[in-house]
């Protein structure tokens, strides 16, 4: 069977964590952007050792996501965030020597240090101000380096079941929602089977131990909801310029993870019809930025 994180030379790419097999939101489409593009900065400004390249991950969550995947690679990595819990979880599973996580607030936070790549991967529509978010990002950044931005679509799909999911946990209770998981997920098993399709099993890395969370905060709402056009508008009144952009996938959320969780075919085809549809009709957006002038 054939391994997607294996190259065809047998050169292992990277540790998945918590993005063992693509899912519904697109994780390891994002996750192999990020890499294409740091590798691209890495070549274009000819840094042979990826340990020299200073990368900062805000919003870093538990780290399973973004942070230690990047560190598998060997890239010099830090990931930031509010929650001490989650950070406090990323250090205990954390078994990279080139990983550090830092738990302060980002917009209070004083360091001498500046890097190369700034990732900030769903991290906008949480905070109050964009535009001055943005910019202390910036300050954080070398003269050449680049900022990835990832934001989801504030009027798209996912934001339509994310409101239909917590509707129904109002009013069925956590408890009825977690029987539904559970029921769908048997079902789904078995009609897998009846189809005579292989049984997949999507548990997370071996690595992640108890930690199956991409962030152990209990306060992830959205305050901020972003169309297209504003959000490229914020960008640019920032001091940055957009040099490239990508979108997620078509449809994301709860209901219809537990809907096709089983069906890779499905998930590879929502992330891969995202891309020729109008970003209106995506989920998320990404956005590969650089300093002006």
């Amino acid at each position: 069977m054939r391994n997607d994180n294996i190259s065809s030379d047998g050169e292992k790419k990277y540790d998945p964590w918590g993005i063992p097999a693509e899912n519904i939101y697109g994780h390891k489409k994002r996750l192999e952007f990020f890499i294409r593009e740091i590798e691209k900065f890495r070549e274009r400004k000819n840094i042979t050792d990826r340990s020299a390249l200073k990368i900062l991950d805000v919003g870093c969550g538990t780290g399973v996501m973004i942070t230690l995947p990047l560190a598998s690679l060997g890239y010099s990595i830090t990931g930031f965030d509010v929650s001490a819990p989650s950070i406090a979880k990323a250090t205990e599973i954390n078994i990279y020597d080139n990983a550090r996580f830092c738990n302060e607030d980002f917009m209070l936070w004083e360091d001498n240090e500046i890097f190369d790549v700034i990732i900030c991967s769903e991290v906008l529509e949480h905070v109050p101000s964009t535009a001055e978010f943005l910019k202390k990002t910036e300050k954080l950044l070398k003269r050449d380096g680049i900022i990835i931005i990832t934001v989801p679509n504030g009027y798209g799909l996912f934001e339509v079941e994310s409101f239909l999911w917590k509707l129904a946990l109002r009013v069925f209770g956590e408890k009825k929602m977690r029987r539904l998981d559970e029921f769908m997920y048997i079902w789904m098993r078995r009609l897998r089977r009846y189809l005579r399709l292989r049984q997949i099993d999507f548990q997370d890395s071996s690595k992640l131990g108890s930690c199956d969370s991409a962030t152990m905060s209990t306060d992830e709402k959205h305050i901020i909801f972003f169309t297209y056009g504003k959000i490229r508008k914020i960008i640019s009144n920032t001091g940055l310029k957009i040099t490239r952009s990508g979108k997620n996938c078509f449809i994301a959320g709860s209901f219809s993870h537990l809907l096709f969780r089983f069906f890779p075919s499905i998930i590879k085809f929502n992330t891969i019809v995202a891309d020729f549809f109008p970003p209106c009709l995506t989920a998320g957006w990404y956005f590969v930025c650089e300093k002006k002038g």
